[in-house]
């Protein structure tokens, strides 16, 4: 997966992450509404957020995975994170975003900035789908979006 540099949409840029957000990373990650949604478990200290944008930063200079700040023009500040992860035949689509942030439309303007043109259609909900042992090993719902080609 090639890095790519900044996106800009109208209320929002996408940029490499860097070490120094890890206050902003910290803040949203350690919130509990927001790690509810997530694949990760909540960030319990300052390391958590440095360990995040450590993985983050490794994986997208191997290729694996790609992580963008997300960083609202207004204030300059980074309000979350989103990214693409290839899985085999198919790419997963996260972000989080800080909660003060939530029902703006800012995940779905940061998601259209990664894939163009969203055009996703809800297939389904694929119950217990996803097992994470980072977060006590208990089945997570996940909602199944799709674009053919």
């Amino acid at each position: 997966m090639p890095t790519v540099g900044p996106l800009e949409a109208p209320r929002l840029r996408l940029r490499a992450l860097t070490m120094d957000d890890a206050a902003a990373v910290a803040a949203y990650g350690s919130d509990p509404e927001v790690s509810r949604y997530v694949s990760w478990p909540r960030h319990r200290s300052i390391e958590d957020a440095h360990a995040f944008l450590r993985y983050a930063i490794a994986a997208a200079e191997e290729g694996r995975e790609l992580i963008w700040a997300i960083v609202e023009h207004a204030t300059g500040t980074v309000i979350g994170t989103v990214g693409l992860r290839l899985q085999g035949h198919r790419v997963e689509l996260g972000y989080a975003l800080a909660q003060r942030h939530w029902g703006r439309g800012f995940a779905t303007e940061a998601a259209a900035l990664v894939v163009e043109k969203i055009g996703l259609e809800r297939e389904g909900r694929l119950r217990g789908w996803a097992v994470m042992p980072s977060l006590g090993a208990v089945p997570r719902d996940c909602w199944c979006y799709a674009r053919l080609k």
